[in-house]
């Protein structure tokens, strides 16, 4: 049996290539597709060429609304999908004409709710990015609690990221992306890979994401990340902590905490927060629950003065090796 698949297509000013992200879509192997193109109120040519588009294949249905946002636009298409699963494309990408059947494929193979893809980075001509991508992701079937640890890794945003994966229809039952938000994946990610339980990762690339595509959202929204991605964190926390998942809260509080360092310690604008953003993120860690004894003291040196906190504790850890802080701390009293 053949699985609907809903793609949800949401468009802003794309002209310049949403024929070929369509094309893309339409031309898959995989053909028992439903494609949602989501006219998110683009003031181009971009809602004549959905039409057109809608008017040439009957698997395509648009939609026409006022300008939301990309959250808007992915939960209106979430709204009125069909398919028995869904998948999330954005209108400066394309996908390889397989990645769809490649896909459902693993799903049926390892029978899993969630299925997550590797891709490429591409310049706004095509061409790589990089050389050699240096993915993290690679092929297998993983629980949930082995991908949480990676959302704190180096390229963790493999795994964030809300476009090159396959997901059943029962996640998004009664979860949706925040509206108004930037990096929205990140509010999400944990109930995600919560609600699949288990994850299929493919190692082939097979989406193609625009990298820093002048004017992308994801490009333009740098400068501003940290106030969203700290609001992001602590929603992650405070989830963790519901599921009584007690290792994913101290990691996600760890990781809050580092970001705190390196804006008061390296990052020379701090990140782009203004003094209420800086005040408010600080607020959010304070409040934190569980923390142990040596976040305590860490917390305790970081209001103190950031500066003496970060550089004073790697000194002492350096000196001391593998002692934790509060046994050298005791040690020279």
């Amino acid at each position: 049996m053949e699985y609907l698949v809903s793609v949800i297509i949401p468009i802003y000013k794309v002209e310049k290539y949403l024929e070929r992200c369509v094309s893309s879509i339409v031309g898959q192997i995989y053909n028992n597709l439903e494609i949602i193109l989501v006219d998110d109120g683009s003031p181009d040519n971009c809602p004549a060429m959905c039409d057109e588009w809608a008017s040439k294949d009957a698997r395509i249905r648009v939609i026409h609304q006022e300008n939301g946002g990309l959250s808007a636009a992915r939960n209106r298409g979430i709204d009125i999908a069909q398919g028995e699963f869904i998948c999330f494309i954005d209108s400066d990408d394309y996908v390889e004409v397989t990645m769809i059947e490649d896909m459902v494929r693993a799903q049926k193979k390892h029978d899993v709710k969630l299925v997550l893809t590797n891709f490429r980075s591409i310049n706004e001509d095509g061409t790589r990015a990089f050389a050699r991508e240096q993915s993290p992701i690679r092929a297998g079937v993983y629980e949930a609690k082995e991908i949480f640890p990676r959302l704190y890794e180096y390229l963790n945003w493999y795994y964030v990221v809300a476009w090159n994966k396959l997901y059943h229809r029962s996640i998004f039952e009664e979860l949706r992306f925040p509206v108004g938000k930037i990096h929205e994946d990140e509010y999400v990610i944990s109930q995600v890979l919560w609600k699949a339980e288990k994850i299929a990762c493919l190692e082939d690339e097979e989406y193609n994401y625009a990298f820093k595509r002048p004017g992308a959202i994801m490009a333009e929204s740098q400068k501003i990340r940290y106030h969203f991605l700290f609001e992001a964190l602590e929603g992650r926390h405070n989830f963790y902590l519901d599921k009584k998942l007690f290792s994913e809260a101290e990691a996600t509080r760890h990781h809050y905490f580092g970001e705190l360092e390196k804006l008061a310690c390296i990052n020379v604008d701090r990140g782009g927060l203004n003094d209420m953003q800086w005040q408010q993120a600080k607020k959010r860690y304070a409040s934190f629950r569980c923390k142990s004894r040596r976040e305590k003291i860490y917390w305790f040196l970081f209001m103190i003065n950031p500066k003496l906190e970060y550089y004073g504790t790697r000194m002492l850890r350096l000196i001391f090796g593998r002692l934790n802080i509060e046994t050298v701390i005791r040690r020279l009293h």
